[in-house]
């Protein structure tokens, strides 16, 4: 099932698998601003990212020596939430750890997103609550965000009409994941620029990893009309990826900032010593906010 909310400027609509945003509607035009989900280029919109964001290690997820089912990106993203609110100013879905999450994932938790809208402005709050009570065990996990943006936003125009802007002149150093793991190495993108001109090549060797970033938020905006433009909140992330299909013209663009990194190719290493891994204690939570604002 699917639940909507709309104030003047915005419709969404988000669904139950997932809690994923499947919907972003301009109202003045009746403009979609999601990608559609086309199951023959990439049947997502906008999934959330947990437990963890990529992939691990012969896809597994390694807990006290034991290997539990991993695929990528997480359950998540697959995995049906309760609509525990729906009013004229908020969405909010819960998922809470049972049987089968227990299966790929051995831990307590509870997962909330929540929407709302901002005037112009998409706001998605994540929280994770460790619910393993004050004698339980540390809750390891990451949280990722992965929205894919129709392109173009006018009609009529090309890929190599957009490009990303940084808010600040950025150095980022971008973390190679050939394959979808992190290869180790890392190269410095270019140095005190911020633009990237989209190309319909770009993702021919798949997601650019940014790290390092100094600016607030991100844009992918028109380059003649730049007050046409998708604005994202990106500051509290440590990384933000890029990525489209490997080919032009792009029929969409993800913006994805993580709170983690997939494994190594040969990582072998316990889930809760991963790199950058989010450790919460008991009866604590954890909260994240990805606010995308639509400049059309």
């Amino acid at each position: 099932m699917a639940a909507m909310l709309e104030n003047d400027l915005l419709q969404i609509t988000v669904e139950d698998k997932g809690a994923e945003l499947a919907h972003i509607t301009y109202i003045k035009t009746g403009q979609e601003l999601l990608w559609s989900a086309d199951p023959a280029v990439w049947n997502r919109h906008a999934p959330l990212l947990f437990p963890y964001c990529g992939g691990l290690y012969n896809n597994q997820l390694v807990v006290n020596g034991v290997a539990y089912p991993a695929a990528k990106h997480g359950f998540a993203r697959d995995t049906v939430f309760n609509c525990v609110r729906a009013d004229a100013k908020t969405l909010v879905y819960r998922l809470e750890a049972n049987d089968e999450t227990r299966r790929l994932y051995p831990f307590s938790f509870v997962l909330e997103v929540a929407y709302t809208l901002q005037n112009n402005s998409v706001v998605q709050t994540v929280t994770v609550h460790n619910t393993a009570g004050p004698n339980g065990q540390m809750l390891p996990f990451n949280v990722g965000f992965h929205p894919g943006f129709v392109l173009p936003l006018t009609p009529g125009q090309k890929t190599e009409d957009y490009e990303v802007f940084f808010e600040e002149p950025e150095s980022p150093i971008v973390i190679e994941t050939p394959d979808g793991y992190v290869s180790g190495s890392t190269r410095k993108l270019f140095a005190g620029k911020q633009t990237i001109s989209l190309t319909g090549s770009i993702f021919a060797n798949d997601s650019i990893c940014l790290s390092g970033l100094r600016s607030g938020h991100i844009f992918l905006r028109e380059k003649q009309n730049p007050q046409r433009n998708i604005r994202l909140k990106t500051g509290a992330f440590p990384y933000v990826l890029l990525w489209g299909p490997p080919s032009g013209p792009l029929p969409f663009m993800c913006i994805e900032p993580w709170h983690g990194l997939p494994d190594g190719p040969d990582a072998h290493a316990e889930f809760a010593d991963k790199p950058g891994i989010t450790l919460l204690a008991p009866d604590e939570h954890f909260v994240t906010t990805l606010e995308m604002e639509f400049n059309l």
